[in-house]
C-alpha cells in the first residue's frame, strides 16, 4: 500500500470513528432517525456487539450508512471491504434518491454485509415507539424477540426517548 493511500485510509478511519462515537452517544428525540447494527463475525472473533446510531434526519442516517457501514464492524476478519462498499453504494442509490423507505435498509443491505455488519432495525424512533407500545412484549412482537437487546426509556417530561443496547 502506498503511503498516500495509507494516510487517506487513516483519515477515513478517524472520521468514521468520530462520527460513530457521536451517533452512538446521541440521546435521541422522538423525531430522531437511527439504526441498530450488530457485528456479524464469528463468535470466536469476539461475538456480537450491538449499537444504536442516532441522527437528526433520515438524510444524515443515509449519509452515514453510505460512507461507513461496510467498515463499521470491529471483528478482526480479513475481508476486502472495497468491493462490499461498492455494492452497498449501488443498493443505497434508491434510498439516497428518496425512493426507498429507511425501514427497508436491513432487507436491502444485510445480504451484502454478511460476515461484517447486520442492520437489525432502521427508522424513526417515534414511529418505533408507537408501533411497539411500552412493553417488552410489544417489542418482541414487533421485532421478533429483540427485547433482550433494547430498552426504551421515556424521561419524566415525556419529551425525550432514549434507547440503547445492554
Amino acid at each position: 500500500m502506498d503511503r498516500d493511500r495509507g494516510e487517506r485510509m487513516n483519515e477515513k478511519s478517524a472520521t468514521r470513528e468520530a462520527e460513530s462515537e457521536a451517533a452512538l452517544s446521541r440521546i435521541p428525540m422522538e423525531e430522531s432517525w437511527g439504526f441498530c447494527a450488530s457485528g456479524d463475525g464469528p463468535p470466536a472473533a469476539g461475538g456480537v456487539l450491538r449499537g444504536f446510531f442516532w441522527f437528526d434526519t433520515a438524510n444524515e442516517l443515509l449519509s452515514f450508512v453510505s460512507r461507513h457501514i461496510a467498515w463499521l464492524d470491529l471483528q478482526p476478519l480479513h475481508v476486502d471491504v472495497e468491493p462490499v462498499h461498492a455494492r452497498v453504494q449501488d443498493a443505497l442509490a434508491p434510498f439516497l434518491e428518496g425512493r426507498g423507505p429507511v425501514g427497508l435498509l436491513p432487507t436491502a443491505l444485510n445480504h451484502l454485509l454478511e460476515g461484517l455488519t447486520q442492520i437489525e432495525w432502521a427508522g424513526q424512533l417515534g414511529v418505533l415507539s408507537r408501533d411497539i407500545g411500552d412493553t417488552a412484549d410489544g417489542w418482541e412482537a414487533a421485532e421478533g424477540g429483540m427485547a433482550a437487546v433494547v430498552i426504551v426509556l421515556v424521561e419524566p417530561a415525556g419529551e425525550r426517548l432514549r434507547a440503547g443496547p445492554f
